[in-house]
């Protein structure tokens, strides 16, 4: 049989021991007790039901909550945040089915914060946005993202929640736009995106996108050069940024050199400290590396940029 179990802080345990010492005495002399003895007795019954009602509180988990809505004021409603520590609700756009640009934050406390009201950048939103929870890990109450404020991960997935919004101003097309085709999802990236570091329970520090997923180096490259086309681009779909002037910020931790290459079919690859950075197509969710060490040529990358063996 399966049982829940729940920590007691201090406090907890010390009223615990001492209502199990008074009921032991209780049940061991019933013909002796006084009234006061019977109320002390009644107390510590009470006393222990608190305990034990109080106890889950300590398995808190983050979490977000968000429903589908309609924007008004400016402003989309989370409806539930849970925080183990002092965060920052980040809401994103969306970008070809990932994260795009963060177009409003507000400050979580910690616990449970209901109804959280953030004001977003009109201009900028998708029918579809992400909520996301980022820890306050800098300077308390001074929004550090892109920075150490960085994404919350819970069994190495990032702690978001996807809604729609409905009643956003129609932008007029021009007619450059009108005839213009939706360009394919790809591996590219928004304006300015973000390199993160996961702590993976085999491989250590590796380096990941913004959502978790892990990115990987190709040993056949040569430096600043990719080697992977056609097929392989399939299996291995290149990390890509809109052009080179997209703004590329990693973690603190990240001490190496960003850029981008331009590959033979125009798009822009980002490399860290000249080896061009790929997914894995086989990666589904965020904290797969199911691509480490396939044929010998591909792996994961530490902060220093070295391939992870």
């Amino acid at each position: 049989m399966l049982t829940k179990q729940y920590k007691l802080t201090y406090p907890q345990l010390t009223a615990t021991f001492a209502v199990t010492a008074m009921l032991l005495l209780a049940a061991c002399q019933p013909s002796q007790l006084t009234k006061p003895a019977a109320n002390a007795v009644g107390a510590a019954k009470t006393a222990v039901a608190t305990v034990a009602t109080a106890a889950p509180n300590a398995q808190m988990t983050d979490s977000i909550t968000a429903s589908d809505q309609t924007i008004k004021n400016g402003e989309v409603t989370i409806a539930k945040v849970m925080s183990e520590g002092p965060a920052w609700l980040d809401i994103y756009t969306d970008n070809n089915g990932q994260p795009g640009d963060v177009i409003g934050h507000a400050a979580i406390k910690v616990g449970e914060n209901d109804n959280v009201a953030v004001q977003i950048d009109q201009t900028k939103a998708t029918p579809t946005l992400y909520a996301m929870l980022h820890s306050d890990l800098g300077k308390v109450g001074t929004y550090e993202f892109p920075g150490v404020d960085v994404p919350v991960m819970m069994n190495n997935k990032i702690v978001d929640s996807t809604f729609t919004l409905s009643g956003l101003a129609m932008k007029p097309a021009t007619p450059a736009q009108a005839v213009k085709p939706a360009a394919p999802a790809t591996g590219a990236q928004p304006a300015e995106t973000m390199i993160m570091l996961r702590k993976d329970a085999k491989l250590g520090d590796i380096l990941t996108d913004a959502k978790g997923m892990t990115l990987y180096l190709f040993t056949k490259d040569t430096t600043e050069k990719s080697t992977c086309s056609g097929g392989c681009m399939t299996k291995w779909p290149a990390f890509t940024v809109k052009d080179a002037s997209v703004k590329i910020t990693g973690d603190t931790a990240l001490t190496g050199t960003f850029a981008t290459i331009k590959r033979d079919d125009g798009t822009f690859q980002v490399t860290y400290d000249g080896h061009p950075l790929y997914y894995y197509a086989e990666d589904k969710i965020a904290g797969d590396v199911k691509g480490q060490g396939v044929g010998t040529n591909w792996f994961a990358l530490h902060a220093d940029g070295k391939a992870v063996s």
